[in-house]
Parts: C-alpha cells; structure tokens; sequence
C-alpha cells in the first residue's frame, strides 16, 4: 500500500499544513529570532517528526527559515532578500526556456500580490508609491 492515508487526507497535505504553520510562526517574528528548538517546534506545530522535517525543509528552501544543527542551534525566523528571490525566478524561467511574454504572464501574478501587500499596510508613503506604480 503506497501513500498511507490519515482520516482521509494524503501525507503531502499534511507537509503543506505543517509548513504553512511555520509560515505562520516565522511571520509573526522578527528577522533572526530564534522560533525553538525540533523538540518545541513539534510541539507547536503538532505534527510528526518526518512531517516536521519535511515541511521545514521546504520553509527553509522558501528562504524563510534558518536550520542550525548542534549546540546553540535551532530553527530561526529569516526574511528572504529580494536578490534571493529574483535569483530563483530567473532560474526557473530560463530552465521553463521563457520567451518574453511568458515573462510578463509570469509576473503579472507578482505584481498583483505585492499591491494587495502594499495596500493592507497603513503607511502613507506606501500608498504614495503603490499609486505611482
């Protein structure tokens, strides 16, 4: 029997839960704060070992969680660089052999997200800048 099921839901379903709980932890902290160690981090979220360490690796491949191993170690709220991010999106276009248009399609969706972030701050000069754009 492959892929074992638990009340109906698949393992991967439960990793994307897992990993959106960090999310949600490391969101809620500032850049570098320490969110615990694996022991209290089980806790939190409420999951399996595996499931845990599948879902963090996946948060920290999103850039948004640092993994330290041994002593004075463990899992820490980081916010990815712009160049990060940018970085990864050129790889996957120019692996997916983008044309131009797939490149406009492609950041349209982008583009539209970080309005809606810009417009849920309460900052005047961002939406000074939000209506320039």
């Amino acid at each position: 029997m492959t892929g074992t099921r638990t009340k109906g839901k698949s393992p991967r379903s439960a990793v994307r839960r897992a990993a959106a709980a960090i999310r949600q932890l490391v969101l809620a902290c500032k850049d570098g704060a320490l969110l615990g160690s694996e022991s209290e981090m089980l806790q939190r979220i409420g999951t399996s070992r595996p499931t845990f360490r599948q879902a963090a690796k996946l948060v920290e491949q999103e850039q948004l969680l640092l993994i330290k191993r041994g002593i004075g170690g463990g899992f820490f709220a980081r916010r990815p660089a712009s160049s990060g991010v940018a970085h990864m999106a050129a790889v996957y276009l120019h692996a997916r052999r983008a044309t131009v248009e797939d490149v406009i399609r492609a950041a349209r969706p982008v583009f539209a997200d970080i309005a809606r972030n810009a417009a849920m701050r309460a900052d005047p000069h961002i939406y000074s800048r939000l209506a320039a754009f």
